[in-house]
């Protein structure tokens, strides 16, 4: 019946705090007290009802084990095998019996042992996979970033899994850089390279000039500490006002491009390989002459896998270019999940770029 299962889940989690310690005091002596009603009731039934004597004495002493350690048992064993005696005569009955204790004491002793450190392991991943959230929500911008002479939107869903998608920006000499990045894998590994990896940007674009420097330098320190799922996939703009240009280079992150008042779409080259691989990534910058009215834009393969921008985003950018720059994303996110076949468990990144 589904009205007791919330006792019941009460009561799991109670026993779960006593096998591992983290009862209160008030809450140890309750279960101590119960222990020991439950201890007076099987001697007491195994005085008047000496069939069932090796039933609930070896209940009673796997009771002890269960929730006071193995120590308490190993005391406690040899009571038990003497009130045994007392209430079965025989000499083979009582042998088995010490037998069946010791049985008892370390089959339940054992088992607890390994509930308890599977759990406290489970524990700790736990909270490490909260810091690593906490770690992965500060990479996160705002949803809506002025530059003054440029505006970025941008939006990040984390999938169930932690993940590894972030953007970051830092002002550079002649405008801004702003890095969208997806670390391969998932859980804390992948959150914790990718605050590295911002570490490592924001103090590089301080004094670099070149998207393609910038991620090639990124792949460097990548390679002396890569590990098991800590490749990045990621794309790199720089905001020129000097030149009046984007500049823009891929590594690995599909569809993206500046797209024109008139619809047309100035993709941003080859995709190339992610950073962090042992192969020496052959990276392009593309420089796109900036007109007003450019959009850029940028999905992860959690929305989309084409490396070019579908005819679909094309539209929907031309279609909201007179919207505030947030609402315009949304609606491109939302047509992408309508029209595109996505992964479920992947986190789904989007930036959208206005040059004012």
């Amino acid at each position: 019946m589904p009205a007791p299962m919330p006792l019941w889940k009460a009561l799991d989690r109670q026993i779960e705090r006593a096998v591992l310690r983290s009862l209160t005091a008030r809450e140890l002596r309750l279960l101590r007290s119960a222990a020991a009603v439950l201890v007076v009731l099987a001697l007491g039934g195994s005085y008047h009802f000496p069939a069932l004597a090796s039933q609930l004495l070896f209940m009673q002493l796997a009771m002890i084990t269960f929730f006071f350690g193995l120590r308490a048992g190993s005391l406690w064993i040899s009571p038990t095998w003497l009130i045994y005696c007392l209430c079965v005569e025989g000499r083979l009955e009582r042998s088995l019996f010490g037998l069946f204790c010791i049985y008892a004491l370390l089959i339940t002793g054992v088992t607890v042992n390994k509930f308890r450190q599977a759990k406290r392991q489970q524990l700790q991943l736990e909270s490490a996979l909260d810091v690593a959230r906490q770690v992965q929500l500060s990479l996160q911008p705002p949803e809506l970033v002025d530059f003054g002479y440029a505006q970025m939107a941008c939006q990040i869903e984390m999938a169930k899994q932690l993940g590894g998608d972030f953007v970051c920006y830092q002002p550079c000499k002649h405008g801004h850089f702003i890095l969208i990045g997806d670390v391969m894998g998932k859980g804390a590994q992948a959150a914790l390279t990718a605050a590295y990896v911002k570490g490592l940007f924001d103090e590089l674009a301080r004094t670099l000039d070149d998207p393609k420097e910038l991620l090639l330098i990124l792949h460097e320190h990548l390679l002396e500490r890569t590990v098991v799922d800590s490749f990045l996939a990621a794309t790199c703009v720089q905001l020129d006002r000097e030149q009046k240009c984007w500049k823009i280079c891929r590594a690995g992150l599909p569809a993206a491009g500046v797209v024109r008042q008139d619809g047309t779409c100035n993709c941003v080259g080859d995709p190339g390989i992610m950073l962090g691989v042992p192969i020496a990534p052959q990276l392009t910058t593309c420089v796109v002459d900036y007109q007003p009215g450019d959009q850029f834009f940028l999905a992860s393969d959690g929305l989309c896998e084409e490396e070019h921008l579908p005819s679909e985003v094309i539209n929907a950018l031309v279609s909201v270019s007179a919207r505030p720059p947030e609402a315009a994303l949304r609606h491109c996110v939302t047509m992408l999940r309508n029209c595109m076949a996505v992964g479920a468990d992947d986190d789904k990144t989007a930036v959208l770029i206005r040059w004012n």
